[in-house]
């Protein structure tokens, strides 16, 4: 029979990292875990030997535990694109604001002060 690890910290420990590096792990390389409630649920399991097989993979080649990883997956990243391409418009929008706002500034411009005076003062494009 098969062990089962049934927690983030299990999980964690039986590879010798922390949790936090066992969830990135999950994300960013394919790292074999379950979620029986499916998509984002907080209850996790992962059978030993599909992580054993994981690790005696070549570095790079995520797996997927079936076409349901696959299809979440996918759904993550093109939501993850939707966000990111609101983020690029809304900042875009800023950076021009911002631009005919500096365009409108006003600058302090030296003028020179009484000849052979080492000191200079200011004025603004009104004065």
């Amino acid at each position: 029979m098969s062990h089962i690890l049934t927690s983030w910290k299990e999980i964690a420990t039986y590879l010798g990292k922390g949790v936090r590096t066992a969830q990135r792990w999950e994300h960013s390389v394919g790292l074999p875990v379950r979620r029986p409630n499916g998509g984002d649920s907080t209850i996790v399991l992962a059978y030993v030997e599909e992580i054993d097989d994981w690790l005696k993979k070549p570095a790079g080649t995520a797996s997927f535990t079936d076409a349901g990883d696959k299809d979440a997956e996918i759904a993550r990243l093109r939501l993850a694109n939707q966000q990111l391409t609101i983020e690029i418009a809304r900042l875009s929008k800023r950076c021009a604001q911002l631009e005919e706002i500096g365009a409108k500034a006003m600058v302090p411009q030296p003028v020179s002060a009484a000849p052979g005076s080492p000191l200079r003062s200011y004025r603004t494009p009104q004065s």
